[in-house]
């Protein structure tokens, strides 16, 4: 039986692949998502968490705007931020959306 192809016999994250194995099967988060299972080693890809880009303290947002960085579903938002008395981009929010690649205004 291939269990992949049946979600309710395998226990996989909707964002990892699932693999027919020999009697089983192994699951392995997509490139744009974080293996955080809790027993990483034993069980892959059973949760797997979007990845987040840090802030980037060299993107200066003194154009006034900053660039949103879309993955499949999700988009880490950024914003102009105040560090030091220059202003840098800074992530302000987590969004799911279905797009390529958008910008945000800093006001």
């Amino acid at each position: 039986v291939n269990e992949c192809l049946y979600p309710d016999l395998h226990d996989c994250s909707v964002y990892a692949w699932c693999i027919n194995t020999n009697g089983s099967y192994l699951c392995y988060c997509k490139e744009e998502f974080q293996d955080t299972s809790p027993r990483l080693l034993e069980e892959p890809g059973k949760i797997c968490s979007v990845r987040k880009e840090p802030p980037s303290l060299r993107e200066s947002c003194s154009e006034g705007n900053c660039d949103t960085r879309w993955g499949l579903r999700y988009a880490v938002i950024v914003t102009c931020g105040t560090l030091f008395n220059y202003s840098w981009c800074i992530i302000v929010a987590d969004s799911y959306r279905n797009n390529n690649e958008k910008t945000r205004d800093c006001s």
